[in-house]
């Protein structure tokens, strides 16, 4: 990783944890400002108009210009590499040098109000900031690098408590160094609010993403890639706090930032949009989230082929958007289409994997198929056995294949499902859970139909939060 600390703090290495999202492996996003301070050479590439396209002289200025682009790219490449191991050396004095360099560059290149001007403008001025420390503040610097270095280590071991703490001491230091104004404070907010949410501390990270989009708007164009991903990462908070309207509108902004910024035939304006399109159909506005869907997959088809697993992301959103709309057969073939896509690229143990097919035997028992339902959870169950890491997938599908065999009358079959279902729910979310306690209520119905009063008795005498509801809202949930 480059290690440009005018946009640094490792932020880049939380990842996004919305369910809206695939896995890291599938994520197709161009790379962030975080990481780089221009695009692909080929967008400065000048092309003559069509009145000129016959003109010798014409092409000959156009492609002058073209070498002219590509010789100041090479040498801006040249410069930033310079920038960056002085940075990590300590050496701000020189990098300071470099980076008034670079953003000369950077403005023949993409004008003065760029964004990518703007990268090289905030390197300066922290590049000067630090050029300015004594002794002491030097040694802070030194241990904020080592605190950042550590955050990520614990982020790799799921020691996410422990980073969140290492992270509010980091944030301290950050302010003490830049100020609580400075732009490196607006990484530090961003880096706070990842790590609140991956705590489960949805609306601690919403108050801290809202901090860091004022100092985002302080220092940054208005069209920045940052901006972009900020409002994506509220959103996702919105959406994980169940706040569903406010997502949409955080969600919407990234996805016009990403519109302006890389064109609406571009996979990053797909991912906004795809993003977008869950939100709106967890807020219930599932004829909207379709049509956005739609738009979504239509652009990752054609950019990266019908087998990609990102088409697959895209056709599981929208076959659960068809369930909500109770157009159960569109859902049925979206799933279908999915899971093949994701078998190929993630084999048929892979958690999103298990995901699409529980969607699917949700699908096939709305729509009146329950015996393929039940083949396919039963297939299901023996693929997750002994897997830990996929205990509550499994609970979840021998819950559904013990309601559908119950439903037959083969409560022999049911009841070992409910038991392993009821103990690994207990397990992972509490005996008094919701989700355990349906388990539970299942059961109590399949003591009373096997003549066993007593036993269902005392059953239902430990269920306090929920009531026995029919098969299909069950499958639908």
């Amino acid at each position: 990783m480059r290690r440009f600390f005018l946009l640094g703090l490792l932020t880049s290495l939380l990842t996004g944890c919305g369910s809206s999202n695939p896995p890291a492996a599938t994520n197709q996003d161009p790379p962030k400002s975080s990481n780089a301070t221009k695009p692909p050479l080929n967008a400065q590439q000048s092309s003559p108009s069509p009145g000129n396209a016959a003109n010798p002289e014409a092409k000959g200025d156009a492609k002058s210009r073209s070498e002219e682009a590509m010789a100041l790219s090479k040498q801006l490449d040249q410069v930033v590499a310079a920038a960056n191991a002085a940075q990590s050396e300590y050496d701000f004095a020189k990098a300071t040098q470099l980076w008034e360099q670079a953003l000369e560059v950077l403005t023949k290149l993409y004008g003065s109000k760029s964004w990518q001007t703007m990268n090289a403008k905030l390197a300066l001025e922290n590049a000067r900031v630090q050029a300015a420390f004594n002794q002491s503040q030097l040694a802070q610097l030194k241990e904020l690098f080592e605190g950042q270095t550590t955050i990520a280590s614990l982020l790799k071991q799921a020691k996410t408590e422990a980073a969140l703490e290492l992270a509010q001491r980091s944030q301290q230091t950050t302010g003490e160094l830049f100020g609580a104004d400075s732009w490196m404070m607006a990484k530090q907010w961003v880096q706070l609010a990842r790590l609140q949410q991956l705590n489960g501390k949805f609306n601690e990270a919403i108050a801290a993403y809202r901090e860091a989009i004022l100092l985002h708007d302080r220092h940054l164009v208005e069209l920045h890639p940052d901006k972009e991903t900020l409002h994506a990462y509220l959103g996702e908070a919105f959406m994980s706090a169940g706040q569903f309207r406010p997502a949409v509108d955080n969600l919407s902004k990234a996805t016009l930032i990403a519109q302006k910024l890389w064109g609406e035939a571009s996979l990053q304006y797909a991912t906004r949009g795809n993003d977008l399109g869950v939100a709106y159909q967890r807020a219930g506005e599932n004829e909207t989230a379709l049509t956005v869907l739609r738009a979504a997959e239509t652009i990752r088809r054609r950019e990266l082929g019908m087998d990609h697993p990102l088409v697959a992301h895209s056709l599981l959103n929208l076959g659960t958007v068809y369930m909500g709309m109770n157009r159960y057969e569109l859902a049925m073939q979206s799933f279908e289409q999915a899971i093949p896509i994701l078998q190929n690229k993630f084999g048929t143990e892979n958690k999103m994997v298990t995901e699409a097919k529980l969607r699917l035997s949700a699908a096939l028992v709305l729509a009146g198929n329950s015996a393929a339902a039940e083949q396919l959870l039963e297939k299901l169950c023996t693929e997750l056995a002994n897997r830990p890491g996929l205990m509550a997938d499994r609970a979840v599908a021998q819950y559904r294949l013990a309601v559908l065999q119950a439903k037959q009358g083969n409560y022999k079959a049911a009841e070992p499902n409910l038991e392993a279902a009821i103990a690994a729910q207990s397990q992972i979310l509490g005996p008094n859970h919701p989700t355990t306690e349906m388990s539970k209520q299942a059961m109590v119905k399949v003591y009373e139909q096997t003549g066993r009063g007593s036993l269902a008795e005392s059953l239902q005498g430990q269920i306090r939060q929920v009531n026995y509801v029919e098969q299909d809202t069950q499958f639908k949930k």
